[in-house]
């Protein structure tokens, strides 16, 4: 009895600690430490640091992207930002027009390059080649579907105006959000996200960023394994060199949100093998003597919210045993068997096309959870992620 109650108490803390409680903590921390450490205001000259505007790559990594690559760098183009822009689009073993459509605009009178790999390698290499050929002093990676807003290349290069500042992400919008369940749920975990990716940027101890809208010093990139995702590791890599990370909510950009219930578990399993498999390789930063702000948002911002449906289930079944020696147990075990009816309710619903708040809610966050759960099987079995076409589709 004591043991199941140990348990219980452990699991619910958990799981209420990664949905809100960390949340709460860091604002607790931001007001205690009073520090002015935030993104600049929008608007702010890029040449505020009395030097040139700086050079920036920006790197497009695509497969079969035809139909939308040359939105794309028409896109990059109508920035705002005054400096000397490059694209590079790296074609990984695209079959469609993906390559001719972007060889056009090397005539256009924009730096635009195309490399083409062949046969595909993978996402990895893709990056790690536009790196490697790239003449910008900022590398900004994208994908062919992100679109960035006029100003966002402005904004994020006038971060680096800090030494201080290794890696600046900007803040994806999804577009489509709201449409089924499962993306209107993706809406809501990916404001909290960003919550919790701001504070984090104004305390100094961020440690992830947006592959869709991620940049970096060039002098700081270090080419990554062909089964890791630079999301994960460049922000890993760029905080164990003593450089800082950070979001700037006036970054900002938009991407297309995945819809389907099949479509957003392989995106998160995707997301988690990749993030575990960069993460075990880079375990001394959880080291809390040598980083300790750092391995503590690794800690309760990655690691326990991988972990979290286990303490869900554990919670589950401690709860189940208990409610056999205390009606409040009893009590307690009923609402989450609520839940889970609501979840399956929520499923029902979802093959027929219709939502019903809370039944749809709880559907997409089990929806989310099984991704994680997959994510860390993937990963802990070996199974290595390296090529994709799209964030619905893994190979």
């Amino acid at each position: 009895m004591f043991y199941l109650f140990i348990l219980w108490i452990v699991s619910l803390g958990v799981v209420l600690y990664v949905y809100g409680g960390y949340l709460g903590l860091l604002l607790l921390l931001k007001k205690a430490v009073s520090l002015k450490t935030e993104p600049r205001a929008a608007g702010s000259s890029s040449a505020s640091s009395g030097g040139a505007a700086r050079s920036i790559t920006v790197i497009v990594a695509a497969h079969n992207e035809g139909k939308k690559i040359s939105a794309r760098i028409k896109n990059i183009f109508e920035s705002d930002y005054s400096g000397p822009i490059e694209v590079l689009v790296v074609s990984d073993g695209s079959t469609d027009d993906t390559v001719k459509t972007a060889s056009a605009f090397t005539c256009s009178g924009h730096d635009v390059r195309v490399l083409e790999v062949v046969p595909q390698k993978g996402r990895a290499n893709a990056h790690n080649l536009g790196a490697s050929e790239a003449k910008g002093e900022i590398l900004v990676f994208t994908d062919a579907e992100t679109v960035f807003e006029s100003d966002f290349l402005r904004n994020i290069v006038e971060n680096y105006n800090d030494p201080a500042t290794g890696l600046v992400s900007g803040e994806l919008g999804w577009v489509g959000v709201g449409d089924t369940s499962v993306s209107a749920s993706m809406g809501f975990y990916w404001r909290y996200e960003l919550a919790l990716r701001r504070v984090e940027s104004v305390l100094g101890i961020l440690a992830v960023g947006t592959g869709a809208c991620i940049s970096v010093r060039s002098s700081l990139y270090k080419p990554i394994a062909l089964t890791e995702d630079i999301d994960c590791v460049l922000p890993l890599e760029v905080v164990s060199r003593g450089f800082r990370v950070l979001s700037d909510p006036n970054a900002r950009a938009t991407d297309i949100v995945t819809k389907s219930v099949t479509g957003e578990i392989k995106a998160r399993t995707r997301m988690v093998a990749l993030d575990v498999v960069g993460f075990l390789r880079r375990t001394q930063l959880l080291n809390p003597f040598k980083y300790p702000g750092i391995s503590f948002s690794i800690v309760s911002h990655k690691l326990l919210r991988w972990l979290s449906p286990f303490f869900i289930v554990a919670n589950l079944l401690s709860s189940w045993a208990l409610s056999y020696h205390s009606g409040g147990f009893a009590l307690f075990w009923y609402l989450q068997v609520l839940l889970v009816l609501l979840g399956v309710l929520g499923f029902g619903l979802e093959v027929t096309g219709r939502r019903l708040f809370p039944a749809s809610q709880i559907f997409s966050f089990i929806v989310a959870n099984v991704g994680f759960v997959l994510g860390l099987f993937t990963a802990l079995r070996g199974v290595r992620i390296s090529k994709y076409s799209s964030a619905e589709s893994i190979e």
